[in-house]
């Protein structure tokens, strides 16, 4: 298999990767709807094992892309983006790994807006609890035994009003 193929490997397994990690999202989703602490919880478990992964598999990627930089284009620059040198690449080869990354590139912008999806669900959720606490946590200004516009902890401050005025 030549460097370029095991590149390509490299480019559809982390493909791979990253459309599991939007199933996992999409699951993280409807939990995040449903207000399962506990299913949002095993899900971001998977989540971290399959990020670890990706996270191995882009060091071999990185690795494989040397390898084909090494053989096609010594003259590039290591850290060169592969849109400058896979032009330089045979046609055949050039196709396989533009069609490749391209594919990479969907699937992360696919996990990228559903990241961003839950956490505006989540961010949503938070508020609509710190909300919910406010409305069931009274003011310290109303536990009071004083009637309203008066000091509960100083002498009261109002004239008291009688139905009939007595001065006996």
């Amino acid at each position: 298999m030549s460097v370029v193929n095991e590149l390509a490997n490299a480019f559809e397994q982390l493909e791979q990767r990253h459309l599991y990690l939007l199933e996992l999202a999409e699951r993280k989703t409807e939990e995040i709807k449903q207000a399962n602490v506990k299913a949002i919880q095993e899900v971001v478990k998977f989540e971290r094992e399959q990020v670890k992964n990706v996270r191995r598999l882009e060091r071999d990627r990185q690795q494989m892309t040397a390898r084909v930089m090494k053989e096609f284009v010594p003259h590039e620059p290591s850290e060169a983006p592969m849109s400058e040198w896979v032009n330089k690449l045979p046609h055949e080869e050039q196709s396989l790994l533009a069609q490749r990354s391209s594919t990479l590139l969907a699937a992360i912008e696919l996990l990228k807006e559903r990241n961003e999806l839950n956490q505006e669900l989540l961010s949503d959720s938070l508020a609509v609890v710190q909300s919910t606490l406010q409305m069931i946590q009274p003011d310290e200004e109303a536990i009071a035994y004083a009637p309203a516009g008066s000091s509960a902890k100083g002498k009261n401050d109002y004239q008291r009003y009688s139905a009939f005025d007595s001065k006996a």
